[in-house]
């Protein structure tokens, strides 16, 4: 009776020696030596700028949909919406982050005076240990009303609104 409770555990402990061995691997493999020397993958930067021009005599709505990255927004005596992008990658080499930074996407749509700002993260894994992001600096005319949505799924949406009324 007490022989099987010993193989059973042995098993088990075996088991959990193999999953530990293959999380080394796995991490090694993702992230090379930095991920166990706490180091930080290489990043690239790109920064852009855009203008969508809008009425600022009629109410203005921003809707901003960004899943990594940071997003501010400004109020000021402006007439149009002004949009800075910091665009940031990680890859294995400089070069790939580099190249990486280029592939970034994001979406900016407007309807009449309704702007929407969108990045969303490409599907990703749990390992993947530094995703990359976009950040945005908007400037938008005073009396904008701003909805800021993070990973917003049907499922689980979470919504911020304000009234920005900036003076």
């Amino acid at each position: 009776m007490k022989r099987p409770i010993i193989i059973a555990l042995l098993v088990a402990a075996l088991v959990l020696v193999l999953a530990g061995i293959g999380a080394v691997i796995l991490f090694t493999a993702r992230g090379g030596a930095n991920f166990f020397a706490g180091g930080t993958q290489p990043f690239a930067t790109l920064e852009e700028s855009k203008t969508v021009k809008v009425d600022a005599g009629t109410p203005v709505t921003l809707k901003v949909i960004d899943d990594a990255g940071s997003v501010t927004i400004v109020g000021a005596e402006v007439s149009s919406i002004q949009v800075k992008v910091v665009k940031t990658a990680h890859d294995r080499t400089q070069t790939s982050a580099e190249k990486e930074v280029k592939t970034i996407k994001y979406n900016i749509e407007q309807i009449g005076n309704t702007v929407t700002i969108k990045y969303e993260l490409p599907n990703k894994t749990v390992f993947d240990q530094n995703l990359n992001t976009v950040d945005f600096t908007i400037t938008v005319p005073n009396e904008t009303a701003v909805n800021r949505f993070w990973r917003c799924y049907p499922q689980e949406c979470q919504q911020q609104q304000c009234h920005t009324g900036f003076e």
